[in-house]
């Protein structure tokens, strides 16, 4: 779930980027694709940890937006397994919890870093180019 936020500067600061988007909720999945198609990325989807996976692995994502808590296997798993076969692409974990232990668990698993719903559309969009930026590095 997305809060409201003023336009970004740019439209198109996704430009070009490919995410794979994974999350059990269409609801979530809808409204969440709107903001990042909105800025310029293509998005394709996932419903569960399995399809993550074969997704992640298959495609040539810039960046990985994953739910935790999902049927068939959960984001904790799937990420951790993906780090395990050598998955070097940021993984952030989107997440209803705001507990510290939630997102020490997250990064033990492999995500690369957490955000909590609902967020801020335009922190949420600078989080994921820094995260893109830094792994071109």
């Amino acid at each position: 779930m997305v809060t409201p936020s003023n336009r970004s500067d740019s439209k198109n600061s996704l430009a070009g980027l490919i995410i794979l988007l994974v999350d059990d909720s269409a609801d979530n999945r809808l409204l969440i694709s709107y903001h990042l198609k909105k800025h310029g990325a293509t998005v394709d989807f996932a419903e569960n940890g399995v399809e993550a996976q074969k997704s992640a692995l298959s495609g040539s994502y810039d960046i990985v937006l994953m739910d935790i808590q999902m049927p068939v296997l959960d984001g904790y798993k799937a990420t951790e397994q993906l780090r395990n076969q050598g998955y070097t692409v940021p993984i952030i974990a989107l997440t209803a919890h705001t507990v510290d232990e939630v997102k020490q668990k997250c990064i033990t698993a492999g995500y690369t870093d957490v955000i909590s719903k609902p967020f801020d559309v335009q922190k949420f969009l600078t989080k994921i180019v820094s995260l893109v930026e830094a792994k071109k590095i």
